[in-house]
């Protein structure tokens, strides 16, 4: 883990998520520490901020990308400009998700907002 914490996110009961680098899961029950970084699968080791939509899927807003992540099977989407994202340098602790389970992602220059569709794909909007 680096010497500081983009972000937290209680994952479930006993899982807190930590970016500080890549992805930091500590177990709250033992105590230990789990690094997901790219040796891993994760497109870069520059997690910034996440958040989970209604259906449990975690979103990943990195430096360069936004990244869908199923830590159990360590299976990463990563999404970005030539997917449609306008801006894709995603902020500490800018992550979101409204009470109608849309998601919200603080950028360098603007946001992202969204509800992720059926088959977990962040569809290519920008926010005005």
């Amino acid at each position: 883990m680096f010497d500081h914490a983009n972000d937290l996110l209680q994952y479930n009961d006993s899982i807190l998520l930590i970016a500080s680098g890549g992805i930091n899961m500590l177990n709250l029950n033992t105590g230990l520490i789990t690094l997901v970084t790219s040796r891993d699968g994760l497109p870069a080791n520059t997690a910034m901020c996440f958040q989970k939509d209604t259906r449990g899927v975690l979103w990943v807003g990195m430096m360069h990308g936004l990244c869908r992540v199923n830590l159990e099977k360590k299976i990463f989407t990563r999404y970005d400009r030539r997917d449609g994202l306008f801006f894709d340098n995603f902020f500490q602790a800018g992550a979101y998700r409204m009470n109608d389970g849309r998601l919200v992602f603080l950028t360098d220059h603007d946001f992202l907002h969204s509800t992720p569709n059926a088959s977990n794909r962040w569809p290519s909007r920008r926010a005005r």
